[in-house]
């Protein structure tokens, strides 16, 4: 595995994994006014679990984000899939400029 975040994103996948608990922010970034996550690997664990998994983001004891579970399998692969579609890069070949 070549980093932590898409081990966590396996992790999750190879063990049916329903609910996780994990960081939302390095301590230096907290703040009680904080409403969204603040870490990268955060985020794309966010994005990328499986949508059958619960996620809670906490930092210093305190609930940041909470990733709902979609208990639908037709639901859960439509959200896999266009999450998955949207993280790719796109060359810089097919981006449109504005």
């Amino acid at each position: 595995m070549d980093s932590i975040e898409k081990g966590i994103v396996e992790f999750i996948l190879q063990h049916n994994v329903r609910r996780l608990v994990m960081g939302g922010a390095a301590d230096k970034h907290y703040s009680k006014k904080m409403v969204d996550l603040k870490s990268k690997k955060a985020i794309y664990v966010r994005l990328l679990a499986h949508p059958s998994c619960q996620i809670q983001f906490i930092c210093k004891g305190n609930l940041i984000f909470t990733r709902y579970a979609v208990l639908s399998i037709l639901v859960c692969c439509m959200l896999y899939a266009c999450t998955y579609m949207y993280t790719q890069k796109i060359p810089s070949s097919k981006r449109t400029r504005g």
